[in-house]
């Protein structure tokens, strides 16, 4: 958990895990060298990226592009129908959905998921483990596996077990950084706080208060 995180480690693992500050361009630093890849003129979907809403697919689908402006052609899903027509006209390299509306696209067979190389679970502590069952399992055993969230809750340790064998796990200082911080709340009288306050924060030395 405290090696640093690159894109060769990533390169060299099939199941890859990053714990990650929720922060989308660090997420799209880590995930642009994974998907982009040269496919000629297939516009198949070679990457297929869940995410928890399909907000978080715009976001994801913007800091993608800027992180790495050459990426192929990259469809964030915010509506299953509009999608799938997009798909079944233009096709997509990149895919962005919810699991809900990967499994609506599936079932219209509007994402076909025979040539998809990377899969990647974006905000993972945000996922059930059953709702990605048929979206796992359509996917190609040999395709690299990606997962990312901000901490290892027990519902990320499940994806793990059941979806990430034996995954590389790669954490990123910020993270850390994030999962120990802590919140100290002291309430004083309001005509004594001029007083009280700064004794207190002498005492405690904290890295930053405010004081309401």
């Amino acid at each position: 958990m405290n090696a640093s995180p690159s894109a060769g480690a990533a390169g060299r693992s099939t199941s890859v895990a990053h714990f990650l500050a929720p922060h989308w361009g660090r997420i799209a630093e880590r995930l642009a060298p994974v998907i982009d890849r040269d496919n000629g003129d297939s516009t198949a979907p070679t990457a297929l990226l869940c995410v928890p809403d399909a907000g978080a697919a715009v976001e994801l689908a913007g800091a993608l592009r800027a992180a790495r402006p050459t990426l192929p052609r990259i469809l964030p899903v915010t509506d299953a129908s509009r999608a799938a027509r997009v798909l079944k006209t233009y096709g997509a390299p990149i895919v962005i959905a919810t699991p809900a509306d990967a499994e609506r696209l599936l079932a219209a067979s509007a994402l076909p998921l025979d040539a998809v190389q990377v899969i990647a679970l974006v905000g993972a502590e945000e996922f059930h483990a059953d709702q990605l069952a048929h979206v796992m399992a359509s996917v190609p055993k040999e395709a690299r596996r990606v997962l990312i969230a901000s901490e290892a809750t027990p519902m990320v340790e499940v994806l793990l077990e059941r979806y990430f064998h034996k995954a590389h796990r790669l954490a990123d200082d910020s993270a850390a950084e994030v999962a120990a911080a802590a919140l100290q709340y002291l309430c004083v009288r309001g005509s004594s706080a001029a007083q009280t306050v700064p004794g207190i924060l002498d005492d405690l030395d904290p890295p930053s208060a405010v004081v309401i």
